[in-house]
């Protein structure tokens, strides 16, 4: 399920600013993201990376012959226990595929995530960061701040993850949400082969064949049995579905919001670039529970949810 790797390329990191990275690798003209950390200084903000999701869609080594994600679109070879290509297990001891992003695939740090983290350094925001594992090992670390921020795609969340974010809105921070498609599903984290703890992403996505006995942790999405945890429960609103694409400069749909005051419109926000809106749509599910903080809330159903 891993690679074989071994060290090849070091890179001093002491003196950078906090933040998600792209590095490239001189050598092989290829990428490796990572995030840089100081768990000593507490800032106003916190963003979530979120590398499950990167690892999730990962069809490392794009061959069109052996690769394996979560998903059957981009898997190859034998089916598995889940009845497709699919896998049920990802490693993150492997590379990214293609340039070393994923972005074939575009469920990458760059497209999703480089945005947001540029505007808000940009802006002069204090804000620093944490991977979704990072929040999954130590889930209390959120409390320590004003606000946290999950970017454009945030899909595979643990429990410990979804308590986290759950224990921290009720602590009283601040919640945003920037994508539609956020927490949707529930993942487990298992060990490497050598024994390094939350280095295999567990998806089932089937209760029937998930062989785990805490119904609490088995692997489907969050809204369905035996979880029943829908993600409006946390913010008022969750994933519904995804917009069709049309070719530029149409974008993903004519318009996303029609608020004068918002001006969202096909060609992004107030005039900025096509695509800075998901196209995976949030609404409310009148059939499911809604968040306790609903009076705090404010919501823009396409894309963007944001709790105070």
């Amino acid at each position: 399920m891993g690679a074989s790797l071994h060290v090849g390329y070091a890179h001093l990191v002491d003196q950078w600013n906090l933040s998600g990275y792209p590095d490239q690798l001189p050598q092989y003209q290829n990428y490796i993201v990572f995030c840089v950390r100081d768990d000593s200084r507490v800032a106003a903000l916190l963003y979530q990376l979120p590398v499950t999701t990167y690892e999730a869609y990962n069809d490392y080594p794009y061959d069109n012959s052996t690769g394996k994600s979560l998903y059957a679109f981009n898997s190859f070879g034998a089916n598995t226990v889940g009845g497709s290509e699919a896998a049920v297990k990802v490693s993150f001891d492997r590379p990214y595929s293609w340039d070393g992003l994923g972005g074939v695939y575009s469920n990458t740090f760059l497209y999703w995530d480089y945005p947001t983290v540029r505007w808000l350094e940009m802006s002069g925001y204090d804000v620093t960061y944490a991977t979704d594992v990072d929040i999954h090992a130590n889930g209390n670390m959120l409390l320590n701040y004003r606000g946290i921020l999950s970017g454009g795609h945030d899909e595979y969340w643990s429990k410990p993850m979804y308590d986290a974010w759950v224990g921290a809105r009720d602590a009283g921070v601040n919640l945003a949400i920037l994508g539609a498609d956020a927490n949707d599903w529930q993942i487990r984290f298992e060990s490497s082969g050598s024994g390094v703890p939350n280095r295999v992403i567990v998806c089932y996505r089937d209760a029937r064949i998930d062989p785990v006995t805490d119904p609490s942790l088995t692997t489907v999405e969050w809204s369905s049995p035996p979880l029943n945890r829908p993600q409006q429960t946390l913010v008022g609103i969750q994933y519904s579905t995804q917009v069709l694409q049309h070719p530029y400069p149409e974008g993903w749909a004519d318009y996303v919001v029609t608020t004068a005051e918002l001006g969202v419109r096909r060609d992004g926000i107030q005039g900025r670039r096509p695509g800075t809106m998901d196209r995976w749509v949030r609404s409310r599910s009148h059939v499911q529970p809604v968040s306790s903080a609903e009076r705090g809330a404010w919501h823009v159903h396409a894309a963007i949810t944001i709790a105070h």
